[in-house]
């Protein structure tokens, strides 16, 4: 990164919260503009700032962090976001990863695998830690990716990187009707019925640690 990326951190509890800005601050990568305990207090200052990237904890008693990156997508669509998560509900990180959160770390990972995230992120490329994606692991009645044809491979990467059918037909070179063909086919092998499903699939399969390095 040639430019510091301009940070903001939203956590309520203090504590965790002024030892992840001093230890960010610390490394001297990142540009660390502020931290807040409250959602709203950190919304109003990314309207005003420009700030690149939030790292926020996704649950904030007074605004759930769903609430706060709703709002970041509508308001702020330039705006990177990082999710901390503490959750054992893991409907609610696939939701955000779905609608296109660019990061998911777990509060008990590594420093350094934050740091990792960041990185990753701001080369505008997204990334889910390895401990969240474990969480998928235990699907073994699940098809396996082998098991794809060379083309749904290629469709599910598109769609977990959050690519339209338009878009994936323009990386792929082929009509939008043959990657909808292809969407079907692999949600009929997968019993998936939502791109919710599809991503649970690869979370279970392991691929968003295959996919990430490369998008």
């Amino acid at each position: 990164m040639k430019n510091r990326p301009r940070v903001v951190l939203l956590d309520d509890q203090r504590i965790f919260l002024d030892s992840l800005h001093t230890a960010l601050d610390m490394d001297g990568r990142f540009d660390i503009l502020a931290s807040h305990t409250k959602g709203q207090d950190a919304l109003s200052q990314l309207e005003k700032s420009a700030a690149d990237l939030l790292i926020m904890d996704l649950a904030m008693p007074e605004m759930p962090g769903l609430r706060v990156f709703d709002q970041t997508r509508r308001d702020i669509p330039a705006l990177r976001v990082i999710g901390l998560s503490g959750l054992s509900q893991m409907e609610a990180i696939v939701a955000l990863w779905e609608q296109g959160i660019r990061g998911l770390v777990h509060k008990l990972d590594a420093l350094d695998v934050l740091k990792e995230a960041i990185v990753t992120v701001m080369a505008g490329r997204r990334y889910m830690s390895a401990s969240l994606i474990q969480q998928f692991n235990q699907h073994d009645q699940m098809p396996r990716y082998d098991e794809l044809t060379g083309r749904e491979k290629q469709v599910l990467d598109g769609i977990v990187q959050g690519q339209t059918s338009k878009e994936i037909s323009s990386v792929l070179g082929i009509n939008v009707s043959t990657v909808r063909t292809h969407r079907e086919n692999l949600m009929q092998k997968i019993d998936a019925h939502s791109t919710a499903d599809i991503i649970r699939f690869a979370m279970a399969e392991g691929l968003m640690d295959t996919i990430q390095p490369g998008s």
